[in-house]
């Protein structure tokens, strides 16, 4: 999204006026705000230049209005706090003083005669092929730009650009290395895969009320079960509970909303559980409309905010839900509380021995999928007796991050590109608690030929990142050394 917003903002800049950070002067509309008293106020200093709150102000409002552009309607108040917009602006300032600075130590300095050619070389302030003032200025007034604003942008510009030019000359792409780059972004595989996953074996595991307390008879297991109560605490915290009864009269039309309104008339505390066995129309009917104990979230919302209001004995007045007519009576409630080591001890251990198990019974699975990966009956036993299936990332080339359907697996990468279509991985690889059985299905090697083709666009390319590289490595390191000081209290008054 920001890549987005800067190629638009630079769009903006070309057409009518920059709002690209820049800084300049033409015919007598000096753009440097301090040398003309404007904004005594200064927000911020770098190593003892300081920007005014003014020229703050200018550019913050710049930015709005660029963002306004971008996102019409959509824009919103919202919009600016979740862009950090403020503090965007600011950081955005600091860097162009930076850079600045950082352009006079290394003797390059604009002219005022290069922000003036460069002003009547704009198309949007011609007429007839020929600069135009009273147009420029219509076009500054209809952007509300001052010509110091304008002027000091395109000067800003114009020193960005003689940087770049700079580190252009130190830039050098070989040919190997355009072509490395190339299968790196077109040499593409497609992998079959099988994954095992432990939890997904947890229905298979069995852990019997011996084996529990035999584990939290031993010291050590003792031990790593209050480790892990003392690391999870919010795992067990106990939410507000009310145990109820209800008794419901499906469907929402008059007929039934009658027939509520007639048990209504006739239930009492005392009678509830009996009427709701033979009134309701709900399957706990048969206990009394009884519903457990319950906590927030757990049923529709407006049968939980009536249930949540009542106290123990109460009963509610009609409640109308998709599901129809209810009437609830609440039994008994639980504030919230944290439990105790004592209370959840054994459900701790019970969940640490599923995972145990569960991981020996993966392994065991993972290695039978590996030793019958070359019989095709035998391997198709296996996935159907443990639910297990084929699945595939699609095409995807060397130089991606993350594996599509796997996740980030630099092991992975290194391995399967040297491998033919349809052969296996030569190992099982291991994922975030995963096995993962691998298969080659497909293979698209890059296309040298169209690589040929292609190359002095490729080196084109390849020589603006690598200037964009030099240049941000230069501006972080003169960023990191130099004395920034920000007046919160006046930024954040802002």
């Amino acid at each position: 999204m920001l890549n987005a917003i800067r190629r638009r903002q630079k769009i903006l800049l070309t057409v009518f006026v920059s709002l690209i950070s820049i800084v300049f002067v033409f015919w007598g509309f000096y753009g440097d705000f301090q040398s003309r008293g404007v904004g005594l106020s200064n927000i911020a200093k770098v190593n003892g230049e300081s920007i005014s709150l003014t020229e703050y102000q200018l550019h913050y409002e710049r930015d709005i209005e660029l963002y306004q552009n971008i996102f019409k309607d959509q824009f919103s108040k919202d919009l600016i706090e979740r862009f950090n917009l403020k503090q965007l602006t600011l950081d955005r300032l600091i860097d162009q003083k930076i850079l600045n600075q950082g352009a006079k130590q290394l003797g390059l300095a604009i002219t005022d005669l290069q922000v003036r050619d460069e002003i009547v070389r704009t198309p949007a302030f011609q007429k007839e092929g020929k600069f135009n003032k009273e147009i420029y200025l219509l076009l500054l007034k209809h952007r509300r730009f001052t010509p110091a604003f304008y002027e000091s942008q395109v000067r800003q510009e114009l020193t960005q650009d003689a940087l770049l030019s700079l580190f252009e000359k130190q830039v050098h792409v070989s040919d190997r290395e355009l072509q490395d780059r190339y299968i790196l972004e077109h040499d593409k595989i497609n992998l079959e895969f099988i994954r095992m996953d432990p939890n997904a074996f947890k229905s298979k595991i069995f852990v019997t009320e011996g084996e529990i307390e035999l584990e939290l008879s031993k010291p050590k297991r003792l031990e790593e079960a209050q480790k892990y109560y003392n690391e999870q605490g919010n795992l067990f915290k106990q939410s507000e509970e009310v145990r109820a009864r209800h008794i419901l009269i499906k469907g929402t039309d008059e007929t039934a909303k009658n027939k509520i309104k007639e048990v209504q008339s006739l239930v009492t505390p005392q009678n509830f559980s009996e009427m709701a066995k033979s009134h309701s129309q709900d399957s706990s009917a048969p206990q009394g409309g009884d519903l457990g104990y319950f906590s927030k979230g757990k049923m529709v919302k407006a049968f939980e905010e009536v249930a949540f209001s009542l106290q123990p004995g109460m009963i509610s007045n009609i409640v109308e839900t998709p599901f129809g007519f209810h009437l609830i009576k609440v039994e008994d409630r639980r504030a919230a509380k944290q439990k105790t080591f004592e209370e959840v001890k054994h459900s701790i251990m019970k969940t640490r021995l599923e995972e145990e198990k569960a991981k020996v019974f993966a392994e065991q699975v993972s290695s039978d999928v590996w030793n019958n990966k070359d019989q095709k009956s035998s391997l198709g036993s296996i996935l159907k007796k443990h639910d297990l299936k084929w699945d595939e990332t699609g095409l995807f080339a060397r130089n991606v991050l993350t594996l599509p359907k796997i996740g980030k697996a630099d092991e992975i990468k290194k391995v399967v590109f040297d491998l033919a279509p349809k052969t296996y991985a030569p190992r099982l690889f291991q994922l975030q608690n995963h096995t993962y059985l691998l298969k080659v299905k497909q293979r698209e090697s890059a296309d040298l030929k169209k690589f040929e083709a292609e190359k002095e666009k490729s080196k084109e390319n390849m020589r603006r990142q690598k200037q964009m590289e030099l240049y941000s490595e230069w501006l972080k390191e003169l960023k990191e050394k130099s004395k920034i000081i920000v007046k919160k209290d006046i930024f954040q008054e802002f």
